[in-house]
């Protein structure tokens, strides 16, 4: 009696743990057919979604190729373009230093013939900087960016051409008249245009100036030529201290020296270019007319 009352009761436990097993599976298939009819409702969003990507990924490739073909026709432009007048003017006044070692007629021939600016962009060019380093194109593009959106009514974009040179510390700015160029330097004055080096924090304000006349350029030139070999001959004496500097002034005409109390001319070119020595002071320090001629010599033929 008492063994059927424990099969009894292992029966009915078995029976109540398949219950509950049926029970649980019961609800999972629930779960999962409910699961299934939520993504078959997800479908047409999904399929939705997957047309939006679809277009989206069009418009994207479309907008890459139009990029891609600005690009080119860019590059194509700045290829075929002729060089900028300010790249032309730059390396036209840094031409004698690279030329120093060269014979002075070749430079003479060589600067004349290099395509300088012609005199209405003389005219109507201006430069800013100086930036205390040399900096990129894009860096300088954007000063010009800030420096646009200032301007007045009377000095519009349109009529204005910049010049970037690669890796410089300035730019010139090209302007369609005269006038025009004359108010965007006495606009440049008036504000105070800066510039913050995103490297140290360092402020600088920028400056505006017009290009020199060519026969000052080609007088400085000149003169420049006969920096090196004088400043030799004055190192070599024993009075010659650092307080003296050596300089050449294109507006001056002259190859002066500039102490603590006098600047005096050394060698001093008239308007038909003949070069004279004119400082007899200089024989104190050892240098006479002799010692000198070759240079002098030298500037006349230029």
């Amino acid at each position: 009696m008492a063994d059927m009352a424990g099969i009894t009761e292992l029966l009915r436990k078995m029976n109540e743990s398949q219950t509950a097993q049926h029970r649980e599976l019961l609800e999972k298939v629930t779960a999962t057919e409910a699961s299934v009819q939520a993504l078959q409702g997800l479908q047409p969003q999904v399929a939705a979604l997957e047309d939006s990507v679809s277009v989206l990924d069009k418009k994207v490739d479309a907008k890459c190729a139009e990029c891609m073909e600005a690009v080119k026709a860019l590059q194509t432009q700045y290829s075929s373009r002729p060089a900028s007048s300010a790249s032309s003017a730059r390396s036209w006044s840094t031409g004698a230093k690279r030329r120093r070692g060269e014979s002075s007629q070749a430079s003479t021939i060589a600067m004349e013939t290099s395509g300088g600016p012609t005199d209405f962009q003389n005219i109507c060019r201006r430069w800013i900087g100086t930036f205390p380093r040399k900096v990129l194109d894009v860096t300088r593009e954007q000063v010009w960016s800030e420096i646009l959106v200032q301007l007045p009514p009377s000095l519009p974009a349109a009529d204005a051409s910049p010049h970037f040179q690669r890796s410089s510390q300035s730019f010139s700015v090209i302007w369609s008249t005269e006038e025009q160029a004359r108010d965007f330097s006495t606009w440049f004055g008036m504000n105070c245009v800066t510039w913050k080096d995103p490297r140290c924090g360092t402020v600088t304000q920028l400056r505006c100036r017009g290009d020199l006349p060519h026969e000052i350029r080609m007088r400085q030139r000149h003169l420049g030529q006969a920096w090196m070999p004088l400043m030799k001959l004055l190192r070599a004496h024993r009075d010659w201290t650092p307080r003296c500097k050596l300089g050449c002034s294109g507006f001056s005409n002259a190859i002066t020296v500039t102490t603590d109390k006098d600047v005096w001319d050394l060698i001093r070119v008239d308007s038909d270019g003949h070069a004279e020595w004119v400082q007899d002071e200089c024989e104190d320090w050892g240098i006479t007319a002799d010692l000198v001629k070759p240079i002098i010599d030298m500037l006349n033929l230029l």
